[in-house]
């Protein structure tokens, strides 16, 4: 079976640095969500908010060329 699998980049790192405990957590949370379910993040937390919106869309990039070949 083919496991499913998302990059995390150097730049997601360092903006997760600047983030709460809590935050970071919330944020992990909602890109495994993305990634495995196609869920949404629908908390209340804007800063999660913003950069699930940012890295949702390097998933996207990475999904279209995974599949495009």
């Amino acid at each position: 079976m083919k496991e499913k699998n998302f990059k995390v980049r150097e730049i997601d790192g360092i903006v997760v640095k600047n983030m709460t405990d809590k935050q970071a957590g919330e944020l992990y949370k909602a890109i495994c969500a993305y990634n495995f379910n196609n869920e949404e993040y629908n908390g209340k937390d804007t800063l999660v908010k913003s950069v699930f919106e940012l890295m949702k869309n390097s998933f996207e990039y990475d999904k279209f060329f995974r599949e495009t070949g």
